[in-house]
């Protein structure tokens, strides 16, 4: 279903976030220990996206990931401390958002409204 989802949000800014549960992945090479999991690493290259988190995030595997669509979107993710009594580990990372200038806020002219004419 997520490689579904994936598919329909294709071209758009993306940023996906959470514990995907692939301890099997080794992300330096984009390889999978199982079908599933390279299904998974497959469907994340097509989609053209990054996985941004580079250090293992539950004793020692890289099993909460932090997903983008867009090179400059992510800048560094750093992995802290252990979160509470939970096995993973707590991530921080900077978002940077560029807003969209859309064409509808431009100025237009109101020839509805009388104007004096001094």
């Amino acid at each position: 279903m997520l490689l579904d989802t994936l598919t329909e949000v294709y071209n758009r800014p993306l940023l996906l976030m959470g514990d995907f549960n692939y301890p099997d992945i080794d992300w330096s090479t984009s390889t999978g220990g199982s079908a599933t999991s390279q299904r998974f690493v497959d469907g994340v290259q097509d989609a053209f996206l990054m996985q941004n988190v580079l250090d293992g995030t539950s004793n020692g595997a890289i099993l909460d990931l932090v997903i983008s669509s867009e090179l400059e979107m992510i800048d560094v993710v750093s992995v802290l401390d252990k979160f509470s009594s939970s096995d993973h580990n707590l991530l921080q990372w900077e978002v940077k958002l560029s807003p969209i200038v859309s064409a509808f806020n431009c100025s237009r002219l109101d020839y509805t409204r009388p104007t004096s004419m001094g």
